[in-house]
Parts: structure tokens; sequence; C-alpha cells
């Protein structure tokens, strides 16, 4: 609720309804620090969003176009998972220019994990070429995940 209370200036004036905020009492605040805090929330949006949403389709396009591929298999449910996705997400913002990085969900999407023989989760593979060339699993740091991307750039 919070977020659409303190949008909703900037929804009114950007859906061209001035007339109806004009009315309306916001506590004194003026419409800049609404068009400011709107322009945070999607500057964070974008950075947290670096790495792609794959599915297995997705991934196995990424894979055979022979560049560096770098794919996070994770579930929801997985606690180790989800401490990794930002250290996932920090890999794919340092390294957009250089490798396709993106994370795969295991309960929608089996065929790529089983290819690969995944029976553990998180595991991270690296692809170049096509082909396999390293994995990581469980819980690792960045500095990790960066040495094995640079054996593949």
């Amino acid at each position: 609720m919070f977020v659409y209370e303190t949008m909703e200036p900037v929804l009114l004036i950007i859906s061209g309804r001035e007339e109806e905020w004009k009315r309306k009492s916001y506590k004194g605040c003026r419409i800049q620090n609404y068009f400011l805090l709107l322009r945070k929330f999607l500057t964070l949006k974008l950075i947290e969003d670096m790495a792609l949403e794959f599915t297995d389709q997705t991934a196995r396009e990424a894979i055979e176009s022979g560049k560096a591929v770098v794919v996070d298999f994770w579930a929801t449910w997985c606690g180790p998972c989800i401490k990794l996705g930002p250290v996932v997400e920090e890999l794919a913002e340092k390294y957009a220019d250089k490798a396709v990085i993106g994370k795969l969900n295991i309960d929608d999407n089996d065929e790529i994990a089983s290819e690969n023989r995944v029976r553990n989760i998180p595991t991270v593979l690296f692809f170049k070429d096509g082909e396999l060339k390293d994995r990581s699993v469980g819980l690792v740091k960045l500095s990790d995940l960066e040495e094995k991307l640079a054996k593949i750039l």
C-alpha cells in the first residue's frame, strides 16, 4: 500500500489527471519529490533484474549461440538459492557486455537441468561455444563465480 500511496500523484499526472491531483492533499510534498522517488525506484528495479530469467528454450538458444553463458539453477523453496540470487545479479551487472547471465527455475524448467546432470541446487553452469566448461555447486562467493567466468571469456 505504501508504494501506491507515495506514487499516486505521479500516476495521476502521468495518466493526464492533473485536476484530480490538484484537488488531493499530499501533506505538502512537492511533485518533484515524487518524480525523484519514481526515478530511484525504477533505477533500483533495473539493477535488481540484470540477470535474465531463462526458460529451457531461451537457455538452450543462449547456449547454442556460442557466447559465454552462465546459468544459475535455482528454486523458490531453496534457501541457499535465494542467498545466491544477489550474487548472480551482481555478476550479471558486472559482465553484462561480456556474457549472457541468467537464472533458470528448475521447478518450471527441468530439461536443461536434466541434460547437464544438475542434481543439487544452487548449481551454476558455465558454457562457451555450446559446451559445458565448468560448474559450481552450492552457495559460493562472487569471486568464485568471477574466477570461473574469467576462464571462459
